[in-house]
This record gives C-alpha cells, structure tokens and sequence, in this order.
C-alpha cells in the first residue's frame, strides 16, 4: 500500500487544542507525497494565521488498523 497523506484540522474551542469548534474540521487530501501534504498545509495555515485558535497538522496511513499517524509539518 501506498503511503498517503492528508492536512487536518480547524478551529479549537481553546488554547490547550483539545476539541475542534462543530463544524468547523476540514480534511485536505488524499496526498501521493509529504510534500504535496505540506504546500497544502502551509497554504491553511498560512489563510489562517490571524485565528489563533485555527491549527493544522498532516497525518499519514502508515499505520494501517490504528490512528493515523501525525506527522510533523515543516514550517
């Protein structure tokens, strides 16, 4: 299988990131490479960069049967 990746994320309802707003979670993707995944993620992050409360990460299916697997973006 492939590796494949995706840009998660939205708007948090406060600064310890723990739960998204309702409505507010956007997916990115499937990505083919990393670096796809990262001008998509730099180009979310970079529209919100004004909301605080706004994060994004990439996320990939290595790990099959078991969460995905974060991955840290570039900055």
């Amino acid at each position: 299988m492939q590796t494949q990746y995706w840009v998660i994320g939205g708007e948090y309802d406060g600064t310890d990131f723990g739960r998204l707003l309702e409505g507010t979670s956007e997916v990115l993707g499937p990505f083919g490479h990393y670096h796809e995944a990262t001008l998509a993620w730099r180009e979310r992050a970079h529209a919100t960069r004004c909301k605080a409360l706004m994060r994004y990460i990439i996320v990939s299916n290595v790990n099959r049967g078991t969460a995905a697997a974060a991955v840290p973006a570039a900055a």
